[in-house]
């Protein structure tokens, strides 16, 4: 069995809307961005519409900057998945596909019912379970 990689954090929206300035508009959608071996463990909160797409495709493309070729999108604590955020999850997997790689998606019903009702769900696998999805792209994540 090889052993477990820790993730290394590259991004943190979440922990910085936290302590965010409360005269400032808050952000719609938020992420922690963390990179283990070849793979990207991106978490997101929030909500994903025409106001946080903004932030979500900012939050992918240091994803996809990283060079690895498998992301994982936890969505378990995004309440709201809209047109605007499925179309950038389909460039986002497609960009991976032409590198060779997958995207693979974990959330609750928010999440994955737009995915699969828009057939999305052929293209990018969809999980209920983050554990599913770090293991359809073949991860050894410690500590997700």
């Amino acid at each position: 069995m090889p052993d477990l990689v820790k993730p290394t954090v590259v991004c943190d929206s979440i922990g910085d809307a936290l302590q965010q300035d409360t005269t400032r508009p808050s952000r719609t959608c938020d992420a922690h961005i963390a990179v283990a071996g070849n793979t990207v463990l991106a978490t997101f909160t929030g909500t994903v519409d025409a106001a946080g797409v903004g932030d979500f495709v900012k939050h992918l493309t240091t994803a996809l900057q990283t060079g690895c070729e498998r992301v994982v999108l936890d969505g378990t604590d995004v309440d709201f998945l809209g047109a605007d955020g499925l179309a950038v999850l389909y460039d986002v997997a497609r960009t991976l596909t032409n590198r060779g790689g997958l995207l693979t998606v974990s959330g609750r019903r928010a999440v994955s019912r737009p995915i699969r009702a828009t057939g999305l769900d052929r293209m990018i696998p969809v999980f209920d379970c983050l554990t599913e999805a770090v293991d359809a792209v073949g991860a050894r994540l410690a500590a997700i």
